[in-house]
C-alpha cells in the first residue's frame, strides 16, 4: 500500500449567500403555506444548491434526489409507525395475556384490583 503523502485536497464553495437566502426564504414561505407538505421539496432544492456549488479538486457534486422521493419515503415511515400502533392497540383491545408487551400492565391489574 502505498501512502501518500504532503497531498493538499482543495473544497471549495462557489454559492453565493444571497441566493441560498432567497431559496431559503421561498422554501420557508411554500412550506407555512402548505402546512409543511412542501418541505420534502424544500429540502431537496437546498441540497441541490448546495451540491451543485460545492467544488473538490476541480469536480463539481451532483444531487439527484426528488421532493417527490422524499416525500414518499416519508409517507412509507408514517405508514410503518401506525401500522406498529394498530397492532399495539389490537392487543389493548383484546386484552391477550400471552403478549409480551401486555405481560406487565395484566400483571399490575390483578395486583391493584
Amino acid at each position: 500500500m502505498e501512502i501518500l503523502d504532503d497531498q493538499n485536497r482543495q473544497l471549495s464553495f462557489w454559492g453565493e449567500g444571497s441566493k441560498l437566502f432567497g431559496i431559503f426564504i421561498v422554501n420557508m414561505l411554500l412550506t407555512l403555506l402548505t402546512l409543511g407538505l412542501y418541505y420534502p421539496w424544500a429540502r431537496a432544492a437546498t441540497l441541490k444548491y448546495l451540491y451543485q456549488e460545492t467544488e473538490f479538486e476541480g469536480s463539481r457534486f451532483t444531487f439527484h434526489g426528488t421532493g417527490k422521493e422524499m416525500f414518499v419515503g416519508f409517507i412509507k415511515a408514517v405508514g410503518i409507525i401506525l401500522a406498529l400502533y394498530l397492532v399495539l392497540f389490537i392487543f389493548i383491545w383484546l386484552d391477550n395475556s400471552f403478549s409480551p408487551l401486555l405481560a406487565f400492565s395484566s400483571f399490575s391489574r390483578e395486583c391493584l384490583y
